[in-house]
């Protein structure tokens, strides 16, 4: 229980424009840091850096690079999984959603993948 004083300075405090206002402040600069982390990366390749799972793969990558209908099924396989799951989150929200936190997320997401 707050007192009128104590609740007018929350409300100042936690207004939903100031609240959206850090909102976009944060993915604005999410947003600006990856756009730097993505340039920023060295050319070089270190020696000490070794993916043992690729080279233990290393047979397949080869069948999957020399067989282009092995590798159209798979990348087909793939879009048909992301787009399956993107339906049922979205009709989720629609059925069952409160806020619009999940399609903002959502959307935040892949529109961070077009921009990088």
């Amino acid at each position: 229980a707050y007192t009128e004083e104590e609740e007018a300075f929350l409300d100042n405090c936690f207004s939903e424009r100031k609240q959206l206002g850090t909102k976009f402040f944060i993915i604005f600069g999410s947003i600006l840091f990856l756009l730097y982390g993505r340039f920023s990366v060295p050319d070089n390749e270190p020696l000490c850096v070794v993916d043992k799972l690729m080279d233990a793969f290393v047979s397949v990558n080869y069948f999957i690079l020399n067989n282009s209908a092995w590798r159209n099924a798979l990348q087909i396989t793939c879009s048909a999984f992301m787009d399956v799951m993107y339906l049922s989150t979205a009709g989720y929200w629609v059925l069952y959603g409160t806020s619009s936190r999940l399609i903002l997320t959502t959307l935040t997401f892949y529109g961070t993948r077009i921009i990088i």
